[in-house]
């Protein structure tokens, strides 16, 4: 079962902080706790709303991940691994796929944590 992760910040992890980014955790907080629940070779789902209405599912195995600090000065996890493929669909159609319905709640609406 895949590592689902929910981008709603729309953040361009490769230009954050480089090639192989594809998310990140922050290091303190409710995020901490799970930053340690990834083994390399693990698949990652990281849904993005680049357009309002649409999804973007990217697909990565997962290799390591590295301590970092971001735009806004704070120390994260970075997760880094392989970029496999991309999909994007609508909203509805992407709530009611089988392998992206745990982005969604019973209602339909993408769901706001980051890790689901």
């Amino acid at each position: 079962m895949p590592h689902y992760l929910n981008n709603c910040k729309n953040r361009d992890h490769r230009s954050l902080f480089g090639p192989d980014a594809f998310y990140d955790l922050d290091t303190s907080g409710h995020q901490a706790a799970k930053q340690f629940i990834f083994s390399a070779g693990d698949w990652c789902v990281v849904a993005t709303e680049p357009t309002l209405g649409w999804i973007r599912f990217a697909w990565h195995k997962f290799s390591s991940s590295r301590l970092a600090t971001d735009e806004r000065e704070m120390q994260v996890r970075v997760l880094c691994g392989t970029f496999v493929k991309e999909e994007s669909m609508p909203k509805g159609e992407a709530a009611s796929n089988k392998y992206y319905r745990p982005f969604f709640n019973k209602n339909g609406a993408f769901k706001q944590q980051a890790i689901i």
